[in-house]
């Protein structure tokens, strides 16, 4: 496996865990929009998952983004900018869609990706493009 491979399996492993962190944070608080726009640290939790996913997304490789072109990984990477350097101009409401929407469709890309390069780690392969 190239070590760029190996490095893209590293990201997509962390970005399945801050994922899963957002996905606890809407469980622990209530998953709920209402509950969302009043309570600040809920907001907090879940902007922090999004820039960290984000951040993550940003650093898998070009060899990777062309050979799984299915998800558009530069859209939560952008997300992460928007929220990072221009916050205050992200409605609430938007936060709490990429949450509920975004996110899990990242998880579900990562999982894929994750699934593919694992198989072809343990069998000593590099991944085909698709």
């Amino acid at each position: 496996m190239r070590s760029e491979s190996k490095r893209d399996l590293g990201l997509l492993r962390h970005i399945l865990t801050h994922c899963r962190g957002v996905f606890d944070d809407i469980e622990r608080f209530g998953d709920d929009e209402e509950i969302f726009l009043k309570d600040e640290s809920f907001q907090r939790c879940i902007g922090m998952g999004i820039l960290q996913v984000g951040e993550l997304a940003k650093g898998l490789s070009w060899a990777l983004r062309n050979d799984y072109p299915a998800f558009d990984w530069q859209d939560i990477a952008d997300v992460r900018d928007s929220y990072a350097h221009a916050y205050w101009k992200m409605s609430r409401r938007d936060i709490w869609k990429i949450a509920k929407e975004t996110i899990p469709e990242v998880y579900a890309h990562a999982q894929k990706l994750v699934e593919i390069l694992g198989a072809k780690a343990t069998a000593g392969e590099n991944p085909p493009p698709r």
